[in-house]
């Protein structure tokens, strides 16, 4: 079994993440460059736009050079943009639209994915006595999510995405997410990993490589997969997207749409190049089993955006979502194009 080691994700990763990857310009090539500092809450696989385009010399070819910084959270990402602390940031979509509702001015300039990235694994004991993991894994959807009925399910922080596609699943599935599961506040990735080996849960969703490295380890079975579109009413659901301050975009219309193409540019070869993408992800993960990384890199290709443009159809979607799930008020959001969001950097 793989220690805990590969998945932690700290400040102290942040030299990691912008050198390690050459992020920051080379000597004598910063005057060329426009230095833009880039918030996200962790290194993990929801960055692979940014590394393809830093990889394959996107940011480059339009005068880019990003200098990023891990923040503790979507909402210290968001605040940090429209404070003007940062020009860009990548914060995922419960995060954002409860600071849109709250009155914060954010502009969404390009997404990074059309489904959501989470994929949901199960402790082998957690089964039902005489039941094989084949047998459940032959279940139709619903009644393999039924069988967490009395488990304990990992979240990984209250009105996060992982909380969010948790307990809409559950519901979906004709359970009731606070009477009949036992949601489990477990913080962090690492925390996760180590929660579900110590059996202190029974289940959890996350963006992979913990969903396949505990199935790897023979701990667990995967049991549904948000990049693959198991549920149809989720498969519009966002995860992270790119964001600036109306303010800054106003100032800089150059600057976004050199960026937001870029992610565009990046989305379109990791689609395209899938092998490639996850070779890159191998050097940028070196602690993680090759295979588990490659599984993973191909799972989260399946949810990228083709082309980093959203929809007013699914805007309204991940509104309804939220608020359906008590993760919004009913307080209007307006989902046309134009408010919080906009495809024109990508035109």
């Amino acid at each position: 079994m793989s220690d805990l080691g590969p998945y932690r994700a700290g400040l102290a990763g942040l030299v990691i993440l912008a050198v390690g990857i050459g992020l920051l310009s080379a000597p004598g090539a910063a005057d060329a460059q426009t230095r833009l500092k880039y918030l996200t809450g962790a290194r993990e696989l929801t960055m692979i736009p940014v590394f393809v385009a830093e990889d394959q010399g996107y940011f480059r070819n339009q005068g880019l050079a990003l200098e990023i910084t891990l923040m503790p959270g979507a909402p210290l990402v968001i605040s940090g943009v429209v404070g003007g602390d940062a020009a860009f940031g990548q914060p995922a979509i419960p995060a954002l639209l409860r600071a849109v509702q709250g009155g914060l001015t954010v502009l969404m300039v390009a997404n990074f994915f059309d489904r959501h990235t989470q994929v949901g694994v199960i402790r082998k004991e957690a089964l039902p006595p005489g039941m094989t993991p084949e047998t459940y894994l032959a279940l139709p959807l619903d009644e393999r999510v039924r069988v967490l009925k009395g488990r304990k399910l990992g979240i990984a922080g209250v009105g996060g995405l992982v909380d969010v596609v948790s307990r809409f699943l559950v519901r979906w599935a004709g359970l009731n997410p606070d009477l009949d599961v036992d949601l489990v506040n477990v913080g962090n990735t690492p925390a996760m990993l180590g929660a579900i080996r110590a059996r202190r849960i029974d289940a959890f969703l996350l963006t992979p490589p913990i969903p396949f490295q505990v199935e790897r380890d023979g701990i667990a079975i995967v049991y549904y997969s948000g990049p693959r579109g198991d549920l149809p009413a989720l498969r519009e659901l966002y995860s992270t997207v790119l964001v600036t301050a109306p303010a800054y975009a106003q100032r800089h219309p150059e600057i976004v749409r050199k960026m937001a193409r870029s992610i565009a540019q990046a989305n379109a070869y990791a689609r395209q190049q899938r092998e490639a993408t996850a070779a890159l992800m191998h050097r940028l993960f070196p602690q993680i089993e090759p295979e588990v990384v490659r599984q993973s890199t191909l799972a989260v290709i399946d949810a990228l955006s083709p082309d980093a443009r959203f929809s007013a159809r699914a805007i309204a979607q991940q509104i309804r979502i939220l608020m359906d799930g008590g993760f919004l008020s009913k307080k209007p959001i307006p989902a046309e194009e134009g408010t919080f969001w906009t495809n024109r950097f990508l035109d």
